[in-house]
């Protein structure tokens, strides 16, 4: 292990660690979407059809999803506007950013900008997010599943104090949950 001190640039590693979780969440909420719009036009998934499907979708780049989706929907310039500018925020943080922006890491006030930076990356990605997210829970509707249910359920998993929502996993922990459920009482209409 290197002995050098990372301290100085701790906030900056803290929030590109969450960047990153943020690109996560955006690929992980664009394959569940692309998985519930896939099933709406070819039937009802089972459990394993549904993870196949997430899985299948998880391997794309989000780029790739961002093109995929456009196929199955009308997107307004808006949310064109964001998942673009998602997807560059995600592919400068995870590929340029380190060997772009080193020199501002020997000062205070370089430290201070890049931090700035990540932060309004992040912003960028998180947007993009939000304006998926009606689309996602509509589709959870009409898939059955109720999207306050999601939710709660997400909450009860993760009582550590930490926002659910960052945790995608637990997105699809609760899906298996309710698929589950479906496939037991056949209480879900499509």
């Amino acid at each position: 292990m290197s002995d050098m001190d990372l301290k100085p640039i701790h906030p900056i590693l803290l929030q590109v660690g969450a960047a990153v979780q943020d690109s996560q969440r955006l690929e992980f909420s664009l394959s569940y979407i692309m998985t519930l719009l896939s099933e709406r036009s070819g039937g009802l998934f089972s459990g394993d059809e549904f993870e196949q499907s997430m899985e299948s979708f998880g391997r794309r780049t989000l780029g790739r999803l961002i093109a995929t989706i456009r196929e199955f929907t009308d997107l307004d310039s808006q949310a064109e506007a964001a998942l673009r500018e998602g997807l560059e925020a995600r592919n400068f943080i995870i590929h340029h950013f380190f060997v772009d922006r080193t020199e501002l890491f020997f000062t205070i006030e370089g430290r201070r900008q890049a931090l700035i930076e990540v932060r309004r990356k992040r912003e960028s990605m998180i947007r993009a997010f939000e304006l998926l997210d009606p689309l996602a829970q509509a589709l959870m509707r009409a898939r059955g599943f109720d999207p306050q249910a999601r939710e709660t359920l997400i909450k009860d998993l993760y009582k550590e104090g930490i926002d659910p929502r960052l945790f995608m996993q637990g997105m699809w922990d609760i899906t298996k949950r309710l698929l589950e459920e479906d496939m037991t009482d056949g209480s879900s209409e499509p």
